[in-house]
């Protein structure tokens, strides 16, 4: 079919349709995919799919290696035209480029990165699912990119030279007077700027900082973007109210879905065990934890 059927299969077709309009001869192929990422969590598992698919079916019928950047490029517009949500560019280009034990700092106008060491030592990266149900992630992603878009249009009334907003500071914000646009314009731009801190941190092997700038960026997806909700805030608090967690923030589009923490390695069961029965306790619902690394990008794995 030349349109999205509705169901997870688009992610596939999408790329497939794309792929054949770029001139690859595709025939016929049986896909078997198994997945450890959790459904409807927001980890990016439809990023993961196009990159995936897109990979396979590339390097399958040409015999080449796809460019890295072009593929995540790709896989923005079959996201952005087919299936209608309207991404950047970080969670295909992620999935596309990842190194062993490094986190990306990526400029997303530029696609310059720099692949960051993320040094965890005694601790874990661990990711905690609300398994509330995200209804409201896509709509409001695509509200959030128009009243960003419409902060910087405000802004560039008094600076047209400036081209992100991100590039704006905090009294270019206070020009703005709708107050639900003003508290968009200031999440992006301090967002920015915890970023650019946290790659220093994590440079500098300073886990501490880079926690403590986690917490603050939930406090900002919370207050300021308003994508959150009391699942994922609960969530957040607990953990980083507890001495073994250096830092917890919601990760992906929210509305439900995970939080993302760093957390000392012998203390996670018990903190684990703690926050599951709190959580449960306060929304009737369990949650789901996992032990993440980091890893590298797509890629073909060969078993012995």
């Amino acid at each position: 079919p030349e349109k999205k059927q509705g169901n997870w299969g688009d992610y596939v077709l999408g790329v497939l349709l794309f792929l054949t309009k770029k001139g690859i001869p595709i025939s016929g192929f049986d896909l078997m995919v198994d997945s450890t990422l959790p459904k409807g969590s927001g980890l990016s598992s439809s990023a993961a799919l196009e990159v995936l698919v897109y990979y396979s079916l590339y390097k399958i019928y040409t015999g080449n290696e796809p460019d890295r950047t072009g593929m995540a490029l790709d896989c923005q517009q079959i996201e952005n035209e087919f299936i209608g949500v309207n991404c950047g560019i970080m969670d295909q280009f992620a999935v596309a480029n990842g190194k062993q034990d490094h986190g990306i700092q990526l400029n997303c106008s530029t696609l310059v990165r720099i692949h960051v060491p993320l040094k965890l030592g005694e601790h874990v990266l661990l990711i905690i699912n609300s398994n509330k149900p995200r209804k409201l992630a896509e709509s409001a992603y695509n509200q959030r990119r128009h009243e960003c878009d419409e902060a910087l249009r405000i802004i560039r009334a008094s600076k047209p030279h400036l081209i992100h907003l991100v590039d704006a500071d905090a009294t270019d914000v206070e020009t703005i007077e709708n107050p639900i646009i003003r508290k968009r314009a200031m999440h992006a731009i301090t967002e920015n700027l915890r970023v650019h801190d946290s790659a220093k941190a994590l440079k500098d092997n300073d886990l501490e900082t880079f926690g403590k700038l986690m917490n603050a960026s939930h406090v900002s997806l919370s207050e300021d973007f308003e994508v959150s909700c009391n699942e994922l805030d609960f969530i957040a608090k607990f953990l980083q109210d507890q001495k073994g967690c250096l830092g917890a923030r919601m990760t992906g589009a929210g509305f439900g879905g995970c939080c993302v923490a760093i957390v000392e390695e012998k203390k996670a069961k018990e903190l684990i065990e703690n926050l599951s029965l709190q959580y449960e306790g306060q929304f009737g619902i369990s949650v789901s934890t996992y032990t993440c690394t980091a890893t590298d990008g797509v890629g073909i794995l060969l078993n012995d």
